[in-house]
């Protein structure tokens, strides 16, 4: 009786370790991310020239000065329109910083990863 409890234990820990890594770790898309920003901010009509996933968040400080200060973590998203770069943590659905800029073109941003 005692392996059995033991055996259900080990059972519900691994579900319920899966689950939580599988809603944590799922793919979120540009729209939802889009969305959910809308809500506590008023975007841009355009569409972004790019959105961006941190996956290296030293780099990305190292790399541009302007998000060294910046409490920017893995899994943050960037997104970028032509006049304005918005850092924003999709978890806490909370704006990091709205950061003026002017871009022109899709950029490449060292320290990130394509979203999507």
């Amino acid at each position: 009786m005692k392996k059995i409890k033991i055996i259900a234990s080990i059972v519900l820990v691994l579900a319920v370790s899966g689950w939580l890594y599988y809603s944590l770790n799922k793919e979120v898309k540009d729209s939802d991310i889009l969305s959910r920003l809308s809500e506590i901010y008023d975007l841009p009509e355009t569409t972004p020239i790019a959105m961006a996933v941190v996956s290296d968040p030293d780099t990305l400080k190292k790399q541009y000065n302007i998000f060294s200060t910046l409490n920017i973590k893995k899994g943050d998203r960037l997104i970028v329109y032509t006049d304005s770069t918005i850092v924003y943590d999709y978890l806490a659905n909370k704006i990091i910083k709205v950061i003026p800029t002017q871009v022109s073109n899709p950029v490449n941003i060292t320290g990130t990863s394509s979203a999507e």
